[in-house]
């Protein structure tokens, strides 16, 4: 994109679109906005009002913007459901969405806080996961209720 120092001269509409529309954050309410601006440029950005993440256009297609390399990290903690007794089945106990979408799957580590009786153990399984978040499987050869879970994601932005 150009640049102009302005004078004197008339802004004409050119000016103005080829100057600063193109330079400007663009504030759009959705998706559907976002994908309505005509004639997007390399490096033109928005940020969308519904979910708060800025957009960079690539020349060909809108993609989320990070603003450092380095890793993004989440953190939570949430109470499961009540583990059915079952020592072959697992069960999808808590199912977590992110704050924010990752740009990648991020690693995801977690553990159990809750001090419980008995001696059957349990045992934790990451279920599915990508960008968007998580679901905790457990197994227990007996009925426990809810477990209060701590969770990390961590990804690298770039």
């Amino acid at each position: 994109m150009p640049y102009k120092d302005f004078g004197a001269e008339v802004l004409t509409a050119s000016d103005v679109n080829t100057y600063l529309m193109r330079q400007s954050l663009i504030r759009v309410a959705n998706q559907s906005e976002l994908d309505a601006i005509p004639t997007p440029v390399a490096g033109m950005m928005a940020t969308r009002l519904d979910n708060g993440i800025t957009y960079r256009h690539d020349g060909s297609s809108w993609k989320r913007h990070t603003y450092a390399t380095g890793a993004m990290m989440q953190a939570g903690a949430a109470s499961t459901t009540t583990i059915p007794a079952s020592t072959s089945a697992w069960a999808d106990v808590l199912t977590v969405t992110f704050a924010i979408p990752f740009a990648a799957t991020p690693s995801i580590t977690f553990f159990n806080s809750t001090s419980y009786s008995g001696s059957d153990p349990i045992l934790w399984s990451l279920g599915s996961y990508d960008a968007t978040g998580f679901t905790l499987r457990a197994k227990c050869a007996s009925s426990k209720t809810a477990q209060f879970v701590h969770w990390v994601a961590t990804a690298r932005t770039q």
